[in-house]
């Protein structure tokens, strides 16, 4: 065994909170990407939701464990509060959002590099793959706001062909 396959030590101060400007997709949401493995399908971030931040209704592709730094923030399966750990399966479907505003760490694991189906309001279904994360990582907010629209969107799939309709997900939530 190489241990340094088996450990990644990951310093948070590393990496820059960066906000993505594709309207719908997150609000008053700052993501900072520390670590994608592509061989794992697994992503790592940090979340911070301004006060009235929220994330778009998504359904999960993967499971995503998300610890609670500080802060609170709330979907429909509960409150979390800091030291709260949310465990969400393949198959959740929910809104996250925060009155007060919060700092979350996320770990996403996915079977085959699908991670999450964002319905926008207008109907749009943004698929997050794990390529998105990984066009992310290392970037600084300069960079993200000189990136084109076709640039931004790598790794982001719309509208596709087997995402389950909203109506049913939220039936179901």
């Amino acid at each position: 065994m190489n241990l340094t396959d088996e450990l990644t030590i990951i310093r948070q101060n590393s990496a820059e909170y960066i906000t993505l400007p594709i309207p719908g997709l997150s609000e008053g949401i700052e993501t900072k990407v520390l670590k994608v493995d592509r061989k794992k399908n697994r992503v790592v971030i940090m979340a911070r939701f301004a006060p009235g931040g929220h994330a778009a209704f998504h359904y999960h592709h993967c499971t995503a464990v998300a610890y609670t730094v500080c802060g609170e923030w709330e979907y429909d399966e509960g409150h979390f509060q800091e030291g709260d750990i949310a465990y969400e399966s393949i198959g959740n479907a929910h809104t996250p959002s925060s009155k007060t505003g919060t700092e979350m760490v996320l770990v996403l694991d996915s079977k085959d590099g699908r991670l999450l189906d964002n319905y926008m309001e207008d109907g749009t279904v943004l698929r997050v793959n794990i390529e998105a994360y990984e066009n992310l990582l290392g970037k600084h907010q300069a960079d993200i706001d000189a990136m084109s629209r076709e640039a931004l969107m790598v790794g982001i799939e719309i509208n596709p062909a087997d995402a389950l309709p909203r109506e049913a997900l939220m039936a179901a939530a």
